[in-house]
């Protein structure tokens, strides 16, 4: 992945990362071997995809209605908001293909990308629709 004007980011170390790793964790272990923030590290993702930085501060119930949680929770996707016939998404991977056919099949609407850290978007699913199963 591109860094800044031409630069490279290392990769997470490998022996640090739990079998099988998570998004999350790759994330944070990218984030930590380049000595930057998840959310700078958003910043990045989202320039090399050419997609924005998610605003998780204006999700909207509009949005939240459309997906259902189970849904949200098994791509990691947080509903953001519908302008139209389009649904904005915030997403740590804009490259799954499994978030496009879910949430595109479920919603029949156009899918917007917004990047997010994967930490960012499980608490914004738990504040939204309250707390997982596996945080009980």
């Amino acid at each position: 992945m591109q860094r800044g004007a031409g630069a490279q980011l290392a990769p997470p170390d490998p022996r640090v990362l739990p079998l099988p790793p998570t998004l999350e964790a790759v994330w944070h272990g990218l984030a930590e071997r380049n000595a930057i923030s998840d959310s700078t590290l958003a910043i990045h993702v989202a320039s090399a995809f050419k997609l924005a930085v998610a605003n998780l501060d204006g999700v909207t119930a509009e949005a939240l209605a459309i997906i259902p949680e189970k849904v949200a929770r098994k791509v990691a996707a947080l509903p953001l908001r519908v302008d139209g016939k389009t649904l904005v998404i915030a997403v740590s991977d804009p490259s799954s293909m499994e978030i496009e056919q879910q949430i595109g099949f479920i919603t029949r609407q156009r899918l917007v990308m917004e990047i997010a850290p994967p930490a960012d978007i499980r608490g914004g699913l738990d504040w939204h629709y309250g707390p997982s199963a596996g945080a009980k």
